[in-house]
């Protein structure tokens, strides 16, 4: 392939981080706040090493000590960011024993839990650099905010902060529930003597709170002016319903600043779609038939990564789960080595954020995810060498209305409770007053405790989230709807519509393609669902020795539901339209299987009788 037309982090920086070293810089250019948007492999963390280590160390050296803070989202990619640091400054551990050795520790399962240990111990790897979690740092500033301590780890103290992937104040947000903290004290405040430097491959979503949240305080601003009362509720509905273009470098204290954008690049992806877990199941089952290249796969549930291997475990595939808190030899792999050694990796969004496996053998990802930030960050877990890219298969899910309006229905509940917070507080606190599990974490905190009552307050990053989801969710029902060529207003009232739309089934794909910028690749040829693509063999098999098993047997009420369960829960490739409502299949939807899967035989019921019976046909 083509080299990809990206850039190198430190090219298109240059010599401008020079200009960050200097004591005066704050007075000189008036810019403390750097927004690098990285593509995954153009060396972000490669130009913290390479350049603002040097920095520091160099400092150290002069007796003008700099200070650095990395911050980081998860603890592997804590652990992997730690490693790469310790193996740049290995001169620095010439006579520490365990760091030598865990930097040049083969991959041995003996040194797992080991090699784990004492990277974790470790939160400074020299006297001017400092590696934290968010969450170690929301757990900082909810200590001081309590206990009104304001010198213990004071953010002024390090000249740079380096915010990695700092999509996850956001992406995280119903897990943990301190980032509207963490947003609070070190994105909205200035930091006159730092330089805040913010990393991501979907910097976008950040630069957007950030218009929201200006937006939000502007509006708190006017009503105060005007001695009115502000209703978040109708700001909120207000946000929704416009089609505006964030300008946050206005409206906020983060307008000194620079930019920096790799550009973006997805060519190397071809892309493939398809309808339901099963049919990456038969995906996987044939291609290890015939290839030895590996998959890595993205699910939204951990149950589903179960089901999958469940489903798998007669096949001679070797599959893990990688999960929160993984503690195994593919985990060490994965942030020692940047690599796994099993067939079929699959993992939740935990290993969506910032850790990198650079391995050519991987040449097939599945992503199930219907959030835009979590999408691309998942896409970008595979490293690909932008002068020489391999060709990688992404596989899509086309989703349907049904589970967009199953998300709107969520969505209606969470803005009932931001409506009754708004319009109706003394209802919303005697309903949650003792129940704060009963909240949407992401949105209600608790503020304070005045004159025995508990301080409810709502938070931005949250309603933010939800405005967004809201927007998408809509955009997307209406897409799969599609508009009618007349629009009834009231049963007298019709309006010809200008611009009628039929009902598109491809909808989610395209805005997925979109996302990647390859809404011109779309074509329905990719869908891969074909019957001769998805059905199983092996489960037509077992179907046809059940049916000649049970050859012209009556089969009465029971022997009948045994049937419909055979096919419904045994054979996952041959039915795949089960639902929560279905109880039983009827003679007409059996007989239909059989027919679209060539399978010579019906099932009839005999005139005047309940039982059936099964004929060659």
């Amino acid at each position: 392939m083509e080299k990809l037309n990206l850039e190198w982090v430190t090219d298109i920086i240059g010599e401008d981080y020079k200009k960050w070293n200097m004591e005066d810089r704050h007075i000189i250019n008036n810019r403390n706040n750097v927004f690098i948007e990285t593509q995954t492999g153009t060396g972000k963390t490669k130009f913290i090493i390479d350049k603002i280590v040097p920095l520091v160390n160099q400092s150290i050296r002069n007796k003008r000590k700099l200070n650095l803070l990395i911050i980081c989202n998860r603890i592997n990619l804590k652990r992997q960011v730690k490693l790469e640091l310790l193996k740049s400054n290995l001169d620095l551990y010439e006579f520490d024993k365990d760091i030598k050795k865990i930097c040049n520790s083969d991959n041995t399962e003996n040194n797992i839990k080991e090699t784990f240990q004492i990277l974790d111990k470790l939160s400074k790897i020299t006297n001017g650099i400092t590696i934290m979690s968010y969450q170690q740092l929301g757990e900082i500033i909810y200590y001081n905010n309590f206990y009104c301590n304001q010198h213990k780890n004071n953010l002024n103290f390090f000249d740079f902060i380096v915010f990695d992937e700092c999509h996850f104040m956001l992406s995280d947000l119903e897990f943990n529930t301190k980032c509207n903290l963490i947003f609070n004290e070190l994105v909205l405040k200035e930091y006159s003597n730092s330089f805040r430097i913010f990393l991501s491959a979907t910097l976008y979503e950040l630069k957007n709170a950030i218009d929201f949240n200006a937006r939000l305080e502007n509006s708190r601003g006017e009503a105060r002016k005007n001695n009115c009362n502000f209703n978040i509720y109708t700001f909120f509905n207000q946000y929704i319903s416009l089609n505006h273009t964030n300008n946050f470098k206005e409206k906020t204290n983060l307008n000194n600043e620079y930019e920096f954008s790799t550009g973006r690049d997805y060519s190397y992806l071809d892309v493939k779609y398809f309808k339901n877990i099963e049919d990456i199941i038969i995906l996987l089952k044939n291609h290890f038939s015939a290839n030895k290249d590996k998959w890595l796969i993205f699910v939204s549930k951990i149950k589903d990564a179960q089901y999958i291997k469940e489903r798998l475990k007669s096949e001679k595939i070797s599959i893990e789960i990688f999960k929160s808190g993984s503690n195994t030899k593919e985990a060490e792999n994965i942030v020692h080595n940047s690599s796994f050694e099993c067939d079929v990796l699959i993992s939740t969004k935990v290993l969506d954020n910032g850790i990198n496996l650079k391995d050519k053998s991987i040449r097939n990802l599945v992503v199930m995810e219907l959030d835009k930030t979590t999408f691309i960050q998942e896409i970008g877990r595979i490293r690909v060498d932008i002068k020489n890219p391999h060709k990688i298969n992404l596989f899509i899910p086309m989703k349907n209305k049904k589970t967009f309006s199953f998300l709107k229905r969520r969505y209606d509940y969470k803005v009932k409770k931001i409506e009754k917070f708004s319009n109706s507080t003394t209802e919303f606190y005697r309903e949650h007053n003792l129940n704060f599990q009963s909240v949407p974490q992401e949105l209600f905190y608790l503020y304070g405790y005045a004159n025995t009552q508990l301080i409810w307050a709502i938070n931005p990053l949250g309603l933010y989230k939800l405005a967004e989801s809201i927007k998408f969710t809509d955009e997307m029902i209406k897409k799969f709807t599609g508009e009618p060529k007349v629009i009834e207003h009231s049963k007298n009232v019709k309006v010809n519509n200008p611009n009628p739309t039929p009902p598109d089934n491809f909808a989610f794909v395209k805005k997925q393609l979109e996302w990647l910028g390859l809404e011109n690749t779309f074509n329905e040829a990719n869908l891969i669902n074909l019957d001769s693509e998805i059905v199983d063999s092996k489960e037509i098999t077992i179907l046809k020795n059940y049916l000649d098993k049970n050859l012209d047997k009556k089969l009465y009420k029971d022997e009948q539901q045994e049937l419909s369960n055979f096919i419904t829960e045994e054979l996952k490739t041959v039915y795949t339209k089960k639902d929560y409502r279905t109880k039983k299949l009827n003679l007409k939807t059996i007989n239909k299987i059989l027919l679209e899967n060539n399978l010579l035989y019906k099932i009839e019921r005999s005139k005047g009788c309940s039982y059936w019976i099964i004929y060659k046909s």
